[in-house]
């Protein structure tokens, strides 16, 4: 009876022998492949966040010309809108004898002087050029996130890593 009993134990150890053999051999090849997926995905789910980055980014830029050049441009139009309105009552004034004349044509000479260009349209032509060099750069930044999330997504959902990328709880970006 303790042979039979003896038999019987070795015969299950060997089934538990073989039974974690076999789970060795499928688990560790499995796991190994799972870090390689996961190596892979890492970089390119990475590069996927930098590019977004880098748009908002961008269009932060375009968000702070917006406000930079319209405060640049009133304080600009309001000085040109002063010289102007000088100028124009210093024409039309004419009931105003000789020497009051002179000292507002000296005072407009004066601010012409210290300014020998009004440059408001200067100014604006400057920001035109800065807005569609931003839009250039942000379209260029919008390309660039949707090759990365393109380059990202082709692996998440590429068989066999979407199975890997399914256990790992890696899941395709939006465009």
């Amino acid at each position: 009876m303790q042979d039979a009993i003896i038999g019987v134990i070795a015969a299950i150890l060997a089934a538990i022998i073989m039974i974690l053999i076999i789970a060795a051999v499928i688990i560790f090849p499995l796991g190994i492949w799972c870090i390689f997926v996961y190596n892979k995905v890492i970089p390119l789910n990475e590069g996927c966040k930098n590019s977004e980055a880098n748009l908002h980014a961008e269009q932060n830029r375009k968000l702070d010309l917006y406000v930079t050049i319209a405060d640049v441009l009133s304080q600009s139009s309001e000085f040109e809108r002063s010289v102007y309105t000088s100028v124009a009552r210093v024409r039309t004034n004419s009931d105003l004898p000789i020497d009051e004349k002179l000292v507002q044509a000296q005072s407009l000479l004066a601010v012409s002087e210290s300014n020998p260009d009004l440059k408001s349209t200067e100014i604006f032509r400057q920001f035109q050029s800065q807005v569609s060099e931003t839009e250039n750069r942000i379209q260029a930044a919008k390309e660039a996130r949707n090759l990365a999330i393109n380059n990202y997504n082709v692996v998440v959902l590429q068989f066999p890593f979407n199975i890997a990328c399914y256990l790992l709880k890696f899941k395709p970006h939006t465009y």
